[in-house]
């Protein structure tokens, strides 16, 4: 329990991923691969002639994806310069466009410059309410207007539940009401052993995700509970029927609606 209350900041964080990103993306990740990133797509829409800018890129693997599917221009970015770093040495060949940006500002971007923004798995890992908010009120002044985004988070209700390839782990019993509260994330790797590193998250309320896009200048359009409800997909990859019941993400489509006030 001591471990969680040292959590004060996000630099331990960054430490870890910058020692272990490489290991870290050799997981199976089945969750992501199979249930998240076709959601995502799905409410996207169309992506040819569209400029997309993936928020919380990683290794950009996602960002790729999109840059196959014809996008006129992508653009990935993640607060860590390791990331970055992995992404641009996997595909060199790769036109995605990335960048670093610590402090969740977009300032290389100029306001309404984009057409669409996707974000996945990326706010559950804001230590506070106010750097969650930073991130939605920059993605809010880039976009176009009307401009589409679509951010997939962790489902907030059943997160001590996990999925097949990770569990989470609170230091204290879990209550669903306290927020910015640190928990440990633990991704399983393709041989089904733990990839115990340490990385943390930090829990927010269905409708703090919900609120913040409303507060930032966004009209939600569409919300959706994303679980392995697919038998194909589950049968595919022997999902436990434990885990078939119940959501493991909670998908927000939103369109930027005003501009914000300087």
């Amino acid at each position: 329990m001591e471990e969680f209350k040292k959590i004060n900041s996000d630099a331990e964080q960054k430490n870890k991923w910058g020692e272990t990103v490489e290991r870290y993306f050799e997981a199976a990740d089945i969750t992501n691969e199979e249930v998240n990133f076709p959601a995502i797509v799905k409410y996207i829409g169309e992506i040819e002639r569209q400029t997309i800018l993936d928020y919380g890129c990683g290794n950009g693997r996602f960002s790729r994806k999109i840059e196959q599917m014809k996008a006129k221009k992508v653009i990935g970015v993640d607060k860590e310069q390791s990331m970055i770093d992995l992404a641009q040495k996997s595909n060199p060949d790769s036109q995605v466009e990335y960048h670093a940006n610590p402090d969740n500002s977009l300032l290389f971007l100029p306001e309404n410059s984009v057409d669409k923004v996707m974000a996945n798995l990326v706010f559950m890992m804001s230590p506070t309410k106010q750097e969650m908010k930073r991130a939605f009120q920059e993605i809010q002044r880039v976009l176009k207007k009307d401009g589409l985004f679509v951010y997939l988070v962790t489902h907030s209700a059943f997160i001590e539940r996990g999925a097949p390839d990770y569990k989470n782990e609170f230091g204290e019993p879990f209550n669903y009401f306290a927020e910015e509260k640190p928990y440990r994330f633990i991704l399983m790797d393709s041989h089904g052993q733990e990839i115990d590193e340490k990385f943390y998250d930090y829990h927010y309320t269905l409708s703090t995700y919900i609120n913040m896009a409303i507060e930032s200048g966004f009209t939600i359009v569409g919300v959706e509970e994303v679980g392995y409800s697919d038998p194909g997909i589950a049968n595919k990859n022997n999902v436990p029927q434990e885990f078939r019941r119940f959501p493991q993400s909670l998908i927000v489509i939103a369109k930027k609606s005003e501009t914000l006030e300087k």
